[in-house]
């Protein structure tokens, strides 16, 4: 979920944490744009978090942007401080080694979106990958592309289905129902 610590979200943390225990929910990942995030603004975000948390666990993350765009996103999140980054996609392999060195868990998200450019860049210290997004996966799930390139590149990682959050309550972005497996 983003709060309004990101540029589009739209609701306060203690919104979200209002509405994620009403909806019953042991726990919520905000994952906040990088785009005007520094170590100051990680301090005072995760210490939002915290003050929100009772009764639910909020884990603070950063979903950082990278590429000549920006459009290349990986959410990171069990990190107790900001990665200064200078968003270069080469600068993606040493990113994620840091990251599982600092105990943290990153997650490469939208890939139908980035496969060419991400083709050649090295995952070994990548934690998972995004088969399916509620939010622009909604009706085609999974992609064909991206599931090739699980199988070719990402067999080794945790694949998840994710919400993307950006108002709440969107119930249908909310909760992610898996019907079957999928055979990687």
């Amino acid at each position: 979920i983003h709060s309004t610590y990101s540029y589009d979200g739209k609701n306060t943390i203690e919104e979200i944490a209002d509405w994620a225990r009403e909806e019953l929910l042991d726990f919520v990942i905000l994952t906040e744009h990088d785009n005007d995030f520094d170590r100051d603004k990680f301090t005072q975000f995760k210490t939002d978090c915290l003050r929100n948390s009772t009764g639910l666990l909020i884990l603070p993350g950063i979903e950082y942007s990278f590429g000549v765009d920006r459009h290349i996103h990986i959410n990171v999140f069990g990190v107790h401080e900001f990665i200064e980054t200078d968003k270069a996609l080469q600068t993606i392999p040493d990113f994620l080694l840091k990251v599982k060195s600092l105990g943290g868990y990153s997650i490469l998200n939208h890939p139908k979106n980035i496969l060419e450019e991400i083709a050649k860049v090295d995952l070994t210290h990548l934690s998972g990958i995004e088969l399916w997004n509620t939010k622009s996966d909604f009706l085609y799930a999974p992609n064909p592309g991206v599931l090739n390139f699980i199988r070719s590149r990402c067999q080794s990682k945790s694949i998840l289905a994710t919400s993307d959050i950006h108002q709440i309550p969107i119930k249908a972005y909310a909760k992610v129902l898996v019907e079957a497996n999928i055979d990687t």
